[in-house]
């Protein structure tokens, strides 16, 4: 249960999607924010943790470390964070978890983006289709991530639809 919406805005600097998983909000929860699961899906955990005021490293790319603020941890339900890379200003994103009958569903903001938003519009969608086949017992491998991510970012050539 892919992709429902996603949504990005080059004067706001932000980005949404929304995904329904076929999967407990807890089970999501567990992948989307476990340290043996992240490299599958997002990055090596370095440092931190899961913690309110904790500062949280994930290495992307050799020598390519994304660091951010845990600012809101509600476990199973919400995750509110910094997001900082060496050569951009800081932005913030948010998960948001919930329960539907079919499982589970995320929303993921992402706000404050200084670069361009459709950039990091695909890298979450390629990024989310990582974690959706990691949940499917089926991970990818990362050495297609930049392939996929280069198949989303060129489809957007028609702007996406907004949430509504």
């Amino acid at each position: 249960m892919p992709l429902i919406r996603k949504f990005a805005d080059d004067s706001s600097g932000s980005v949404v999607l929304r995904w329904c998983f076929n999967v407990s909000a807890d089970r999501l929860w567990n992948v989307l924010t476990g340290c043996q699961t992240l490299p599958l899906w997002l990055g090596t955990h370095r440092a931190g943790n899961l913690v309110v005021g904790s500062t949280v490293k994930i290495e992307h790319a050799e020598g390519y470390i994304c660091e951010s603020l845990i600012e809101r941890i509600d476990p199973a339900t919400a995750l509110e964070m910094s997001w900082k890379f060496p050569e951009e200003s800081e932005s913030k994103v948010s998960w948001i978890l919930r329960s539907v009958p079919i499982g589970a569903e995320l929303v993921l903001t992402h706000s404050n983006i200084s670069v361009d938003v459709a950039t990091y519009l695909a890298g979450w969608e390629t990024h989310l289709t990582y974690l959706e086949s990691v949940l499917l017992g089926a991970p990818r491998s990362m050495d297609q991530f930049w392939d996929l991510y280069r198949e989303i970012y060129e489809s957007l050539g028609d702007s996406p639809a907004p949430l509504p």
